[in-house]
C-alpha cells in the first residue's frame, strides 16, 4: 500500500471527575467521552525516508513538536521499517478546543502507518505505543466511551487505562477505519464497570 487516507474524530468530555493526587504528582480522574462526526482527515503516504508534515491551517505545527511526527517516528523506530512518510493533516477540529484533536490524529497516524506499511500490529500493542504520547491516543485507538486515566494538573498526560464498551455495529468501524463503540452505555464510575445498554 502507497499511500492511505483516514478520517479523525473528535471528541467531548461529558463527565470529568479529579479523584485524588497520586505520589508521582499526577491526578487519578474519570471522565466518560463521547466521539462526534466532527473530524479532522489524515493522509498518509510512503517516502523512502524522513517524515513531513502538512495541513491548510497555518496554526498547526509541522516540525517534529507534531504530535503526528511523534507518532510517526514512534511507530516507525518501533517497528524497525526501512522508509518514511509524508503526512497531510486537513484541520476542522478546532486546535486546542479541548475536543482532543492532536490526540486523536495522532491516534490515526499510528493506525494509518500500520495499514500503510501493512505491519499487521494487533490494536493493543499500538494502544501501547500510544500511551507514550499521550493520555487521550489510547482512548481514540479504542474508541470507548469510558476513559479513566492520570493528568498532572496544568494538563500535562500522564499514564492511561481504557475501558471500552462495544456494540455489535460495524458502521462507525466502516465510517472512521477503526471500530468505535456505541454511545448507548450506562455506566457504573465509582465502581468501574461498563455495560453495553444499547444492545443485548
Amino acid at each position: 500500500m502507497k499511500q492511505v487516507t483516514l478520517t479523525s474524530p473528535s471528541k467531548v468530555n461529558l463527565f470529568l471527575e479529579v479523584l485524588g493526587r497520586r505520589d508521582d504528582g499526577y491526578h487519578e480522574i474519570c471522565s466518560i467521552a463521547a466521539l462526534t462526526e466532527l473530524c479532522d482527515t489524515i493522509a498518509l503516504e510512503r517516502r523512502t525516508s524522513g517524515i513531513t508534515i502538512w495541513s491548510q491551517d497555518p496554526k498547526v505545527p509541522t516540525g517534529s513538536d507534531n504530535l503526528c511526527y511523534r507518532a510517526a517516528d514512534l511507530l516507525l523506530r518501533h517497528s524497525g521499517v526501512h522508509g518514511g512518510v509524508s503526512i497531510r493533516i486537513e484541520k476542522h477540529i478546532p486546535i486546542a478546543g479541548g475536543m482532543g484533536g492532536g490526540s486523536s490524529n495522532a491516534a490515526t497516524t499510528l493506525w494509518g502507518l500500520n495499514l500503510l506499511y501493512d505491519l499487521g500490529w494487533p490494536r493493543e500493542e499500538l494502544i501501547d505505543l500510544g500511551a507514550e504520547l499521550g493520555s487521550d491516543v489510547p482512548f481514540f485507538l479504542s474508541g470507548g466511551c469510558l476513559y479513566k486515566g492520570s493528568r498532572r494538573a496544568g494538563g500535562r498526560a500522564g499514564g492511561a487505562d481504557t475501558a471500552v464498551a462495544r456494540d455489535r455495529q460495524s458502521r462507525d468501524r466502516d465510517r472512521y477505519g477503526f471500530g468505535l463503540s456505541s454511545l448507548e452505555i450506562a455506566v457504573d464510575i465509582r465502581e468501574g464497570r461498563v455495560y453495553n445498554a444499547g444492545f443485548g
